[in-house]
């Protein structure tokens, strides 16, 4: 949904309500090895009924009550995040729509490893973000998510858009598709600014561009 007028907290311009649609964490490092013989593996990437935000990252839950800590969590034994700043990362659906038109089907919903994923055909890549986003929960609570910022694409990921082997050299195209997945095209990062929240599937993310 898209909305124009007062937006977020009074700000003005163009509000898009987005709905959550699915919810993952990677449970262990996606990217293991050393350099550059590093490969992306999003076998460690698990769909969970809900996620918990807390100060160190978030939780996943399944729908049994079982607990998976992100790796991007302090508290992870290899966390990827020592200094909480990117604990939820959100993508959408037309970037993955537009991922798999560049590179092919292995480019599924889900594989970029974010936390959240949005229903948004447009797509949010390269747009003129917020530096603050709000999730509205189910029962009308609202809460920031703050110091939005660019998902930056790693070599590792590239290669595997581009089903291309680990190597010690980066060629063109590997730089090419640097240049082409940044801008937002791999999604955005962001901390919550409240522990405890629990995001669910139906929730809406806030977004005012």
């Amino acid at each position: 949904m898209i909305n124009s007028g007062e937006g977020v907290r009074g700000h003005t311009g163009t509000l898009l309500e987005l709905p959550i649609v699915r919810l993952q964490v990677q449970t262990d490092r996606i990217k293991p090895g050393r350099a550059p013989w590093r490969t992306y593996r999003p076998e460690v990437l698990r769909e969970v009924d809900r996620l918990i935000a807390t100060d160190d990252g978030v939780i996943g839950v399944d729908a049994d009550g079982t607990e998976h800590v992100d790796v991007h969590n302090r508290t992870h034994p290899h966390t990827r995040d020592p200094k909480g700043l990117a604990g939820i990362s959100v993508m959408s659906t037309g970037d993955y729509a537009a991922l798999r038109d560049r590179y092919g089907a292995h480019l599924v919903d889900g594989v970029a490893g974010e936390s959240i994923l949005v229903e948004h055909v447009p797509g949010l890549a390269r747009r003129d973000m917020p530096v603050t986003m709000m999730l509205r929960c189910a029962d009308g609570e609202e809460w920031p998510l703050t110091g939005v910022h660019i998902a930056e694409p790693c070599v590792e990921f590239t290669r595997f858009c581009l089903r291309l082997s680990a190597s010690n050299e980066v060629g063109d195209d590997v730089r090419q598709g640097l240049l082409d997945l940044g801008g937002g095209a791999r999604g955005y990062k962001m901390v919550t600014g409240r522990s405890g929240i629990r995001i669910r599937r139906g929730d809406t993310l806030l977004v005012h561009v």
